[in-house]
């Protein structure tokens, strides 16, 4: 960028990405939003993709010409009692109100699979999760593994996982197959989730492949 491709003119805001009415609403938007190009959707035609994960726990996928959602997942079900977690669920309003979807997914265009990580709270009991959905359509891949962990510390006592006292903040990464987790705490509440995990799933079936817990 410079001052000559940079005026006022032809540089600047073209319009604006948004939930259209009657579907849910994204919440916040913490995680970065992902860009795909020419990928064949549910229509069979190509689209270059904008696609945006929000704390209250939707995805959305514009086409980036038309800015018309090409397909939405929502991982929440209020007739069902499943709704994205809240600040007030950890007691930490560092993310809120919502914490449905705060670290940004990673895209693996071999597989038509995007990873992310959701928090929900169903019927009272927190659940974060990997998810695997499709990049064309939005589907789920694979059955979403619920993220846990427990480690025997050597001065005594575990490092627990908590679905509301851990958060993923990070982005996901994909490397050698494997698709990491990064966790830190809310607010550091006390407990056996203040540490930090680092978590490697199989990109293939999500299943665990190691973690990683970090005592200071």
């Amino acid at each position: 960028l410079n001052t000559t491709n940079v005026r006022p003119a032809t540089f600047g805001q073209v319009g604006a990405l948004a939930a259209p009415a009657g579907m849910p609403a994204l919440g916040k938007v913490y995680a970065q939003p992902l860009y795909v190009t020419n990928e064949t959707a549910a229509d069979g035609q190509p689209h270059n993709l904008v696609i945006v994960a929000g704390a209250a726990a939707q995805i959305y996928a514009f086409d980036e010409t038309t800015r018309a959602v090409v397909w939405h997942h929502g991982f929440t079900d209020p007739a069902n009692g499943i709704r994205q977690q809240l600040w007030s669920d950890s007691g930490c309003p560092d993310i809120n109100p919502d914490d449905g979807i705060v670290g940004t997914p990673v895209i693996d265009r071999t597989r038509d699979a995007l990873y992310v990580v959701v928090a929900t709270m169903e019927n009272g009991v927190a659940f974060t999760r990997l998810h695997a959905i499709s990049v064309s359509n939005g589907n789920e891949l694979a059955t979403p593994t619920v993220i846990m962990g427990s480690v025997a510390l050597a001065t005594g006592g575990t490092a627990t996982i908590s679905s509301t006292g851990n958060l993923n903040r990070g982005a996901l990464l994909e490397a050698n197959g494997n698709i990491y987790v990064a966790l830190g705490s809310h607010c550091d509440l006390g407990g056996s989730h203040i540490h930090g995990w680092i978590i490697a799933y199989s990109a293939a079936t999500l299943a665990e492949t190691g973690n990683l817990v970090d005592l200071t």
